[in-house]
């Protein structure tokens, strides 16, 4: 009778040992049959089955198995490869007992009896254990089933075409998009593993031709294509700008333009060394003068423009030129010769031009040379041309001309008024000098109007603003007018304007001999709207409109004209008045209690002590102030500087709205506003001292 057991262990040869222990037989004695395998895939693990039989002796012979065959026959009959079976048998001696690792993006491992690996998961992973998302940190044990996978991206490509406002270039604008592909990093045999993802980036364009050509066509572009700036677009890996279509500019032509042959300006030589060494400052500046038949300009015509063409096909005319309008005045001639006009001197004098847009006034002044002094037995001088007076300008006495006056000796309580420059080889005391088509009021009335303008036109936007507002109650607005609006907004928003207007109208009144009707009447609207206590005319929404339109039109009337070849030059003032459109320079020793006043630059190389200067291009002075305090003051506008070589204490400067008075004597320095809108100080020598408190 024969005696059989089921026998299992790690492997076919450990069940059949264990089963041939139990029995008590040899390998000879007994058939052997292999009920299963052992299995250690995918961290499944099983242990192999065999069945051992002890047979009686017999003299039947028994066929010997041998389990290494056994195990080929295994093998024969299922799907697992060869490296499977192996690796599965090596995976104790690798140590991987109680440890996971990740390997080609596989989970490898088993627990051990003491210990279960885990798995823990980052970023774009999902863990899947037996079928089932897995989120935290998983446990691996006997048999389980892990599957991995990775999150990878796409983004499409980005844009757009743009199309200028002129219609002369097209811009493509392009950002490609990116492709990620994920995979899970390997791991060394641990205990615990992170699966953490790394990545590939690839920039992807999906942009197409043919896209690029019907995106054109909706915008009815059919002129100017770039082909190349096209396929640079689609083969592009970076974001990019391209020009895929443009225009053909107009060609601006050129209006017509005078070419001067002569002079007309007066020229800065520089002072004149004596012989005996010392410095004329009295022949710094020379006066053109042209002879008869002289050719004093060229008078060009216009160049006209070369049309474009825009991206859609339409023609882009070119900015329409204009000639010049000569107005000849005494003394000149135009003559054409070979389609080119020659103004000619018929008289010998000083060229006069003036020039406003494409309007040219061009005349020959005459000079008229006084010999003697101006007094009440001469009368006053009024000329239309240049005037050199080879004496003084006495007492109440006045000397008027368009062009040039040179005066050799002093001016004494005196009027000059020159529409071009005055040079006064002496003094000046107690006089009003003034050179320029504009007097020092109206500079100074042009000045503030600018701001009084500006200021006008926020309050009218304020207004605007207001009366949208729900609140807005109408029925006051019909009852008084703007008036209570008006004072509301100027003390609380705008407190600034009510003293611009103030100090427009002292001006005005100060003036009021000197400046034109415009600007009384503008001064005399300005009080009624602003600074009347009665609701009057100008207390509406249209009249405010209309004083706004008035404010613009005196203004660009005024500030059209440029004047800086104006200028005045004097050796010394005492007690005057001093007005240029241009510079004003004081070459002697100094300027004592005057009020000078220059649309161009202001320089003292002497002494500035009492009064007021005020420049809009900047000031030098050699020293300023005085040891007994009495007031001097120097105002620049925003942006200029104020030059000294000596500040004494209680001088005062003002650049735009910011004022410095001095504490101390300051010297060689510089003054300017810097970014925080304080007064700084620049050193220009040595021996500056700069510890200035501000």
């Amino acid at each position: 009778m024969s005696q059989s057991i089921v026998s299992r262990g790690k492997c076919v040869n450990d069940a059949v040992e264990m089963g041939l222990t139990i029995l008590g037989a040899a390998r000879e004695e007994v058939s052997i049959e292999i009920l299963e395998m052992e299995t250690k895939k995918f961290l499944r693990a099983k242990p192999a089955v065999v069945r051992i039989t002890k047979q009686k002796s017999s003299t039947k012979p028994k066929k010997e198995h041998n389990w290494e065959s056994m195990i080929d026959e295994q093998l024969d009959d299922t799907s697992t490869s060869l490296e499977e079976v192996i690796e599965e048998l090596f995976k104790e001696e690798k140590g991987l007992k109680g440890m996971v690792e990740i390997k080609n993006g596989q989970i490898i491992g088993q627990p051990s009896p003491t210990q279960f690996p885990t798995i823990s998961t980052g970023k774009y992973i999902k863990l899947y254990k037996n079928g089932f998302l897995s989120e935290g940190t998983t446990i691996v044990e006997e048999g389980d089933h892990f599957e991995i996978k990775v999150d990878s991206e796409e983004t499409e490509t980005k844009w757009r075409i743009e199309m200028d406002s002129a219609h002369l270039a097209v811009t493509l604008h392009v950002e490609p998009g990116v492709k990620i592909i994920r995979s899970v990093k390997d791991c060394p045999p641990a205990q615990h593993v992170f699966l953490e993802a790394q990545e590939v980036r690839s920039s992807q364009n999906t942009l197409t031709y043919e896209a690029i050509i019907n995106k054109l066509e909706s915008l009815n572009v059919i002129h100017g294509f770039h082909h190349q700036e096209m396929m640079k677009a689609i083969e592009t890996d970076k974001p990019g700008s391209f020009v895929v279509a443009k225009g053909i500019e107009s060609i601006e032509g050129q209006n017509g333009y005078l070419e001067v042959i002569s002079a007309f300006e007066d020229k800065e030589n520089g002072p004149k060394k004596r012989a005996n060494g010392t410095v004329d400052f009295r022949e710094i500046r020379s006066v053109p003068s042209v002879s008869q038949g002289q050719v004093i300009a060229l008078v060009h015509p216009p160049i006209p423009g070369i049309p474009g063409k825009t991206v859609t096909n339409k023609p882009l005319p070119a900015k329409q030129t204009f000639p010049l309008v000569i107005q000849t005045g005494k003394g000149v001639m135009l003559v054409e010769t070979d389609g080119v006009g020659k103004l000619v001197a018929s008289e010998s004098g000083r060229p006069y031009l003036e020039k406003s847009g494409q309007l040219v006034k061009i005349s020959i002044m005459q000079k008229m040379v006084y010999s003697g002094d101006v007094t009440i037995e001469s009368g006053n001088i009024r000329f239309n041309g240049d005037v050199d007076i080879l004496g003084n300008v006495e007492n109440s006495m006045l000397v008027e001309a368009d062009g040039v006056i040179q005066i050799s000796e002093n001016v004494n309580m005196a009027t000059i008024i020159s529409k071009s420059s005055v040079l006064i080889s002496r003094n000046v005391i107690g006089s009003t000098i003034s050179a320029g088509k504009d007097n020092m009021y109206i500079s100074e009335l042009v000045y503030i109007l600018d701001a009084v303008e500006q200021n006008v036109g926020k309050l009218i936007q304020s207004i605007d603003q207001l009366r949208k507002v729900p609140a807005w109650k109408l029925s006051d607005y019909e009852k008084n007018g703007l008036l209570p609006l008006l004072k509301l907004l100027m003390e609380k928003k705008f407190s600034t304007l009510k003293g611009l207007i103030q100090q427009f109208l002292e001006i005005a009144e100060k003036g009021d001999q000197w400046i034109s009707t415009d600007w009384k009447d503008m001064s005399e609207d300005l009080r009624m709207c602003f600074l009347s206590s009665i609701p009057n005319k100008w207390h509406s929404f249209d009249a405010l409109h209309t004083l706004l339109h008035d404010l613009g039109v005196l203004h660009d009337q005024y500030k059209i004209a440029d004047e800086t070849g104006s200028a005045v030059e004097l050796l010394y003032s005492l007690n005057s008045n001093i007005f240029s459109s241009g510079d004003v320079m004081v070459f002697g020793q100094g300027c004592y209690n005057s009020k000078v006043h220059a649309g161009g630059t202001v320089r003292i190389n002497g002494v500035l002590r009492g009064g007021d200067v005020f420049a809009r291009e900047g000031v030098f002075v050699k020293e300023a102030g005085s040891v007994s305090g009495v007031g001097t003051r120097i105002v620049v506008p925003q942006g200029k500087t104020i030059s000294m070589n000596l500040a004494r204490e209680g001088t005062v400067i003002q650049i735009g709205k910011v004022c410095h008075k001095f504490s101390q004597d300051v010297t060689h320095f510089s003054a300017y506003v810097d970014e925080n809108g304080r007064i700084g100080f620049h050193s220009t020598g040595r021996e500056s001292k700069l510890h200035v408190q501000i």
